[in-house]
C-alpha cells in the first residue's frame, strides 16, 4: 500500500513518493516486473541532521543525481545522492551543500530548484525589490544572481512583492540536456519555457497562458485572485517532452464542493504534450484520474497515483503510444 499520493520523480527503476502521512518525507520503490518493492524510507521532517522543513526532490537525469533540498529562511539546503551508486542509502556517503542565507530575497519553498550544470543551479523566486522570477545560485561562490527571467506581463497591476507571490506560487523542471527549463504555475494555467544562455541571457518561449487574475490585497503585499482563476498545472519534462496536467476546472465550480468525478478536487485525467519548442503535440485522456505522476526517459511511460474505493493510494502505469 502507497501512504501518500505524491509521486515526484522516476530514475532508472526506481520510484521516488513523496509522504505527508509518516516521519519520513520520501520513500523510494523498486520497479521489479509489474511489482513495486520498498527500498528505503529518507528525510525526516525537523531541524536535525537528515531531516528538512520544507523537503522537496529533483533528479539530474544527465548524472544519475538525487537531489533532496530545502528552501527555508532564504537558504538553499541539499543532500546529493547518486542514483547508480551500490551504497545508495549509505548516508555518509551523501554530498550535503547549505548556502548563505540570502538577505533581501524571496524564494520559492517546495518544486522550485533544478540544477545548471555540476557548479550552479536554478531557483523560483529573486530579490525583494527585483522582477526576475528565477535566479541563479553559484555554489562554489555561494553567491546567487538575478537573471532577466521577469515576471510576464499578466496585465494585472499589483506591487512587485505581491507578483512575487503570486509567480514563488510555481515550479520548475528541467530539460536533461542544455540549460532549459519549463516554469509552470500553481495558479491560473500558465507555463513557459526558459533556454539560458548564461545568468543574463534568458530566452523565453510560451507554453500555455491564461494567467491567474489578481490584485495587491489591503495588507499591501499579498494577492487576492478572483473565482474565475483556472486553479494551476502539474508538470512533468523528458528531454522529448513536456508534460503538463491542470487542476480540473476554475475556482468558482469549488465553492462549497470538494470532490470532481467522485474523486478529490485536485484529481484529473487529462494530461496534454508539448515539445521543447512550446509546440503541441498530442493529449491523453486516462482511464481513471490521478493526482501525480511521472514519465519513463523514453516516452513510452506514465506512472500515476490514483485512489481506489476505499481511499488507499494505488500507483498506475499506462503505456503511451
Amino acid at each position: 500500500m502507497i501512504l501518500s499520493d505524491y509521486l515526484v520523480e522516476m530514475i532508472n527503476d526506481k520510484l521516488i513518493v513523496q509522504n505527508f502521512k509518516t516521519d519520513h518525507a520520501f520513500t523510494i520503490f523498486a520497479m521489479n516486473g509489474n511489482k513495486l518493492v520498498k527500498e528505503n524510507d529518507l528525510i525526516r521532517i525537523g531541524n536535525g541532521p537528515y531531516e528538512m522543513v520544507y523537503p522537496s526532490c529533483f533528479v539530474d537525469k544527465a548524472t544519475q543525481d538525487i537531489y533532496f533540498y530545502d528552501s527555508k529562511d532564504n537558504s538553499v539546503d541539499y543532500y546529493k545522492i547518486n542514483a547508480e551508486s551500490s551504497n545508495l542509502y549509505q548516508k555518509e556517503n551523501w554530498t550535503k551543500f547549505k548556502s548563505s542565507s540570502f538577505n533581501d530575497y524571496f524564494l520559492g519553498t517546495n518544486g522550485g530548484f533544478a540544477t545548471m550544470g555540476d557548479s550552479a543551479y536554478v531557483i523560483v523566486g529573486g530579490g525583494l525589490d527585483k522582477t526576475n522570477m528565477l535566479s541563479v545560485v553559484h555554489k562554489e561562490k555561494d553567491i546567487i544572481i538575478d537573471t532577466n527571467a521577469s515576471f510576464p506581463e499578466d496585465n494585472c497591476y499589483a506591487e512587485i512583492i505581491t507578483k512575487r507571490v503570486i509567480y514563488n506560487n510555481g515550479g520548475i523542471r528541467s530539460r536533461g540536456i542544455g540549460n532549459q527549463y519549463l516554469y509552470y504555475g500553481w495558479s491560473g494555467n500558465y507555463a513557459e519555457i526558459f533556454s539560458f544562455k548564461n545568468v543574463h541571457e534568458v530566452s523565453r518561449k510560451s507554453v500555455v497562458n491564461d494567467f491567474t487574475i489578481y490584485t495587491t490585497s489591503d495588507d499591501g503585499m499579498n494577492p487576492k485572485g478572483d473565482i474565475e482563476n483556472l486553479r494551476g498545472l502539474k508538470a512533468y519534462t523528458t528531454n522529448k517532452y513536456i508534460y503538463l496536467m491542470p487542476y480540473p476546472l476554475r475556482n468558482k465550480d469549488f465553492i462549497d464542493k470538494n470532490d470532481y468525478k467522485g474523486y478529490p478536487n485536485f484529481y484529473n485525467e487529462d494530461i496534454f504534450v508539448f515539445d521543447w519548442e512550446g509546440n503541441f503535440v498530442k493529449s491523453y485522456t486516462l482511464d481513471k484520474l490521478i493526482n501525480t505522476f511521472v514519465i519513463s526517459e523514453d516516452d513510452s511511460s506514465l506512472f500515476g497515483i490514483t485512489a481506489d474505493e476505499n481511499g488507499e493510494y494505488q500507483i498506475l502505469k499506462c503505456n503511451l503510444d
